[in-house]
C-alpha cells in the first residue's frame, strides 16, 4: 500500500467505519451471524466483528495504528501497513509492558488493533480479492494475563530492595530456582518458569567481565531465539533439578503468589515478577560501568540482553524514567 502511515491506516480503517449508523442494529446482526454460524456471541467475538461508531473511538484507535506503523518501521523496516504481522504487535505491546504503561494504556493499544485487523482482514478481501488471517488478537491474548499482573499498580522504578532476601524466602526450591534466574538473567516470567533440557548451553566466561556463567536459549515475545545466562551456581541448581524433575515449570499464578509471600516475608513491596527484572537491569549496568565499560555501551548490553528494541526502554529500566 502506498502513501504515509496516516493514509494507509485511514484507508484501512474506511471499511470498519460506521460513523452515523446504530451501534445497537450493527451489533444485533454480529449475533446473528455468530448464532446462524453455531459461534459463541461473547462480547469479544461481537466486538471483533462490529464496525466503529464514534468518530472519538476510531481518532483513538487511529492514532495508536499509526505509531504501531512507526514503531513497526523502525523495528525491521516495514514501510507498508498491510505488512504489518503479529510478530509486530506482539513486541510493540511486550515493549509497552516493559515501559510501563498503564493497563487502561495498555487495554487501548489492543483494542485498536484488534480492530486494525478486522479492517486488515476486511480490504484483503475486499480490495484484494484474498481472505487473510493476522492473529493480531491471538498474540494480544496471549500477552493479555502478564499485563494484568504486571501493569496494575506501579509508579517510578519498580525494582525489589533486598532481591537476594526475596529469593532465599520463597516457599518452594522451585520458586527460588526461577527468581535466582530472573534475578540474574533478566527473563521475564513466562521464559524463566518453563526451562527445559534442551535450552541448556553449557558454561561460558563473560566477555565483559570475566565470569563464568551458565547459558541457556530461550524464545523471546516475537518469536526470535536468545540467550541468557546466570551465575555457574544457580545454573548448576537448574541441572540438577531438571536431571530430577525432567524440566523446570511452575504456575506462573502460584509463582506470584509466591513472590507476593516472600515480599511480605522480607518486608519489601510487592512489585510482582517484573520487578526482579528491573533488579537485574540495573545491577548488570552498575557492575558493567564499575568495570570500565562505557556508558552507550553498557546501555547497549543491557539492551540486547533484555531483549529491548530501543535504548529508551533500557533506560526506563535503569534510572526508572
Amino acid at each position: 500500500m502506498r502513501g504515509n502511515f496516516k493514509s494507509q491506516v485511514a484507508r484501512l480503517f474506511h471499511e470498519i467505519d460506521g460513523t452515523g449508523t446504530s451501534k445497537f442494529a450493527d451489533k444485533q446482526q454480529v449475533r446473528e451471524e455468530l448464532k446462524s454460524q453455531g459461534q459463541a456471541a461473547t462480547s469479544s467475538a461481537v466486538g471483533a466483528r462490529t464496525v466503529v461508531h464514534s468518530n472519538k473511538t476510531n481518532e483513538g484507535y487511529f492514532d495508536r495504528c499509526v505509531e504501531l506503523a512507526k514503531w513497526a518501521r523502525d523495528f525491521d523496516g516495514t514501510n507498508d501497513v498491510e505488512k504489518i504481522t503479529a510478530k509486530h504487535v506482539s513486541e510493540f505491546l511486550a515493549e509497552k509492558i516493559d515501559a510501563g504503561v498503564s493497563l487502561s494504556h495498555w487495554n487501548g493499544y489492543s483494542a485498536a488493533f484488534s480492530k486494525l485487523e478486522q479492517a486488515q482482514e476486511k480490504f484483503a478481501l475486499a480490495v484484494r480479492g484474498v481472505e487473510r488471517c493476522f492473529g493480531y488478537r491471538v498474540v494480544t491474548e496471549a500477552l493479555r494475563p502478564e499485563a494484568h499482573a504486571e501493569l496494575h499498580r506501579f509508579r517510578g522504578t519498580r525494582n525489589y530492595e533486598n532481591p537476594s532476601a526475596l529469593v532465599s524466602s520463597m516457599q518452594s526450591e522451585t520458586g527460588r530456582l526461577i527468581s535466582a534466574i530472573q534475578h540474574e538473567s533478566g527473563l521475564r516470567i513466562t521464559a524463566a518458569a518453563h526451562v527445559t533440557a534442551g535450552q541448556l548451553r553449557g558454561l561460558i566466561t563473560d566477555k565483559h567481565t570475566g565470569e563464568v556463567r551458565g547459558q541457556l536459549q530461550y524464545v523471546c515475545k516475537g518469536g526470535a531465539i536468545l540467550a541468557a545466562t546466570v551465575s555457574h551456581w544457580t545454573y548448576a541448581a537448574l541441572q540438577s533439578h531438571i536431571l530430577s524433575n525432567g524440566e523446570l515449570k511452575m504456575d506462573h499464578k502460584a509463582y506470584r503468589n509466591e513472590l507476593q509471600a516472600a515480599a511480605a516475608a522480607t518486608k519489601q513491596a510487592f512489585n510482582s515478577t517484573h520487578g526482579l527484572r528491573w533488579n537485574y537491569a540495573q545491577e548488570r549496568f552498575s557492575n558493567l560501568r564499575s568495570r570500565g565499560v562505557g556508558y552507550e555501551k553498557a546501555l547497549g548490553v543491557v539492551s540486547s540482553e533484555m531483549g529491548h528494541h530501543r535504548i529508551s526502554i533500557t533506560e526506563h529500566y535503569v534510572f526508572g524514567k
